[in-house]
């Protein structure tokens, strides 16, 4: 167990937080770029970008994307929730989760594992989901992947990331994190 928390740490270190800091600087202007120090050359846990997967990008969601050929897919487990998300189905949404999920969902407490996911879905589903939701990038790296996505609800767009784990022949989502974009 400890082990494989000290993995998911050193993912999550390596994927999340470079993500969120470009994400961040780049806020749609160039003017916050200079913040963060130049790219230094540094020993990364994750493979090279020649031997990771891309997955295509920047597809709209649409109700029958699950059945493509990306079935199986980083992309089509994200797409799945987003699905369940349209549908109101609360444990349809959680089954997208590993039983260790977590997600950090704006505005709300962190939810670790099955039931407090449960009742985080629960309680967020009480209103029909009307987001659009658009992957913007994926890309897999042995039994990880990590998803980015937009949604736009009401005017307000989000920005939404997920780390996937491969567990048997499906991915399932790991962790998840969404925040205002504006």
């Amino acid at each position: 167990m400890h082990q494989n928390f000290h993995r998911k740490s050193l993912l999550l270190a390596a994927v999340v937080v470079p993500a969120l800091l470009a994400g961040c600087a780049a806020g749609g202007s160039t003017s916050a770029m200079g913040v963060a120090s130049p790219p230094t050359e540094t020993t990364s846990p994750m493979p090279p970008e020649n031997e990771m997967s891309p997955l295509p990008t920047g597809s709209e969601m649409s109700p029958g994307a699950t059945e493509s050929a990306e079935q199986g897919s980083p992309k089509a487990a994200v797409q799945g929730y987003f699905d369940a998300l349209k549908a109101g189905d609360a444990d349809k949404a959680v089954a997208a989760y590993t039983p260790e999920g977590l997600a950090a969902v704006q505005g709300m407490a962190t939810a670790e594992g099955t039931d407090a996911l449960t009742k985080l879905y629960k309680e967020m589903l009480k209103e029909k989901d009307t987001a659009t939701h658009k992957i913007e990038e994926a890309a897999a790296a042995g039994d990880w992947a990590f998803v980015r996505a937009s949604s736009e609800k009401d005017g307000q767009k989000m920005r939404e990331f997920f780390i996937l784990k491969k567990t048997g022949n499906e991915w399932k989502i790991d962790r998840y994190m969404n925040n205002d974009s504006s």
